[in-house]
């Protein structure tokens, strides 16, 4: 069998824990997890380095406005803006500047981004869920840590915004941000099911209920990264989340069975798979 994901916290709830000690953490986040749906191959590969992860300018977008909207203490300190004449990254003065920035791990934004983000952030913070949850005491990026989730496997998760629990019950609200009209229901619906959203949910509540923690609701709030930065809040059904677990569950026996046999199919291992190019894929 090959390893196990193995974390090095205690199993728990943590407010307020680094970002980069909880990326570098061993255990199997959902992130990775939902490689397993579309090819355990690809799953592996990244696992064992040999896919490398590229950042794109969405994501860093995205990542810079989950810092400004969640952490702003840690955005003041962790990034700094990027003065004109340094832009272009030609004259010495310029390179020294960024290099200075990457030795203390700053993240650098432009002039544009922080008049793009604030907008988005207005759009974010309009939504009523939004609003409901920030009136009431919460926390936001909190690391969950739980131990032997899958088989012996450890799992992490680290959700957006979590309300305080009362009699162990919480409101949960998490970020999307997307191109423009993405926010729209069906463009969302369509999103949700191709990088698997329920399947983040659904994972996150069950890894929350171990530490008696209930979600009674989960938001998604779901922000355009372009103008006029249009914004939605959707939920998923109660039908759903109950496919989205069972999915779950076999992804779970899917991961066990790849780690007992060191075996990581692509997308077709037992032979062709006939298509229907106008009717699906019959499988």
């Amino acid at each position: 069998m090959t390893n196990t994901f193995t974390s090095e916290f205690q199993p728990g709830i943590y407010n307020n824990l680094d970002e980069k000690a909880y990326r570098a953490d061993g255990a199997l986040s959902t992130s990775d997890f939902k490689l397993l749906a579309d090819c355990p191959a690809q799953f592996h590969a990244q696992q064992d380095g040999s896919l490398e992860r590229v950042n794109s300018e969405a994501f860093r977008i995205g990542s810079l406005f989950h810092l400004y909207a969640l952490q702003r203490e840690e955005w003041d300190k962790s990034t700094v803006l990027c003065p004109e004449e340094y832009l272009a990254k030609r004259s010495n003065a310029s390179k020294s500047w960024w290099a200075m920035q990457a030795k203390d791990g700053r993240e650098v934004y432009k002039p544009g981004d922080l008049k793009q983000i604030r907008a988005m952030y207005d759009s974010y913070h309009a939504l009523k869920s939004v609003t409901d949850a920030t009136r009431q005491e919460y926390n936001t990026e909190v690391s969950v840590f739980c131990q032997g989730m899958i088989g012996k496997n450890d799992t992490k998760c680290r959700v957006d915004l979590m309300t305080k629990p009362v009699n162990g019950a919480v409101t949960v609200i998490d970020i999307k941000t997307t191109a423009a009209g993405g926010a729209h229901p069906r463009k969302f619906a369509s999103s949700s099911r191709a990088f698997h959203y329920h399947w983040q949910q659904a994972n996150y509540t069950r890894m929350l209920a171990k530490h008696g923690i209930k979600v009674i609701k989960w938001v998604w709030a779901v922000v355009e990264k372009e103008a006029p930065y249009k914004a939605a809040e959707y939920t998923f059904s109660q039908s759903d989340m109950a496919y989205a677990m069972k999915e779950l569950q076999e992804a779970d026996k899917r991961l066990l069975a790849c780690q007992e046999l060191d075996a990581w199919p692509s997308y077709t291992p037992s032979g062709p798979v006939e298509l229907s190019l106008f009717g699906g894929v019959k499988l």
